[in-house]
């Protein structure tokens, strides 16, 4: 069985799903460590470098004289020496048009997570979950945390890659259905705007994580997606499935499969009434096939 590239296919079997999901894993993990072994030789070539130019510096000390007390003006300079969080980190590209408001600095695109990949049986688990939270406050705040995990990554690494961006920034890359323009413009020649009314209501879960998000580029922070433990939970369903579950879980593909072959195999056999009830029972294995969990008594 060829298995499709890409996120897990919704419209195609569980099994199916999960073997996308163990593509997907490995995908995420070799990409994952040819980063890190590209990051290990450039932190490597550093430390070569450093190391040249400390050897070059002991074989010059007696050219060198210390400075008189009165004379050093090194500590101002390491007052005015910029903080971590100002300097840019997790930067993409830069956006063709829009600046910064407050600076007037172009935007940059961060570099962020991606989407989380998941397969139907894990989409349904996280509805019940959410569900199940009841709908009290506290279940709310529960539920728009739970939610906003993605959110407050790449607001994170959007932080990390424009210092000194504000939430209007986020919002007019990240959601510009959100950001109205005026007709003004402001200081730097774009047009300013405000947030939509939404997004201004009390207790608006974009604001509140947008506070607490801090300016984490997307390779320190934690990982959405861990592809070790995806992987090996999609290999132990499929390990783990008897030969019967596993018929019952290919039995709406096996069926149409042999659909198929009967519309193929009829197409050259003259006679009408062959046709119409191959499209009777294509329409009824399609309304079947769509009704979960599976039962294999639909199928009789």
């Amino acid at each position: 069985m060829k298995v499709a590239p890409g996120f897990p296919d919704p419209k195609t079997c569980l099994i199916h799903q999960k073997l996308q999901m163990i593509n997907c894993c490995i995908e995420r993990r070799l990409k994952r460590e040819a980063e890190q072994r590209t990051k290990d030789s450039a932190l490597r070539k550093e430390e070569d470098e450093f190391s040249e130019a400390a050897g070059f510096s002991d074989e010059s000390d007696d050219e060198f004289f210390d400075c008189n007390e009165e004379d050093g003006g090194g500590g101002d300079e390491l007052a005015r020496k910029p903080s971590i969080s100002d300097v840019p980190q997790g930067r993409q590209e830069q956006h063709e048009t829009l600046l910064l408001i407050k600076t007037g600095q172009p935007l940059w695109i961060p570099i962020t997570q991606g989407a989380t990949p998941k397969t139907e049986d894990q989409l349904e688990e996280d509805a019940q979950a959410l569900i199940q939270l009841g709908s009290d406050a506290e279940a709310s705040q529960l539920r728009a945390k739970l939610m906003s995990a993605s959110l407050l990554s790449d607001m994170e690494a959007f932080k990390a890659a424009n210092p000194g961006a504000v939430i209007e920034d986020f919002i007019r890359w990240y959601s510009p259905r959100d950001w109205i323009e005026s007709e003004e413009e402001d200081e730097w020649g774009q047009k300013k705007g405000e947030l939509s009314a939404r997004m201004q209501l009390p207790g608006n879960t974009w604001l509140e994580v947008w506070a607490t998000a801090r300016g984490i580029p997307a390779k320190r922070q934690k990982r959405l997606f861990d592809d070790t433990s995806e992987g090996e939970k999609a290999l132990r369903l499929i390990e783990s499935r008897s030969p019967g579950s596993a018929a019952t879980m290919l039995l709406a593909v096996l069926t149409q499969a042999g659909l198929k072959r009967l519309e193929e195999e009829s197409a050259s056999i003259p006679l009408p009434t062959l046709q119409t009830s191959i499209s009777l029972i294509t329409k009824k294995l399609e309304a079947v096939s769509r009704q979960a969990p599976t039962d294999t008594r639909r199928f009789q």
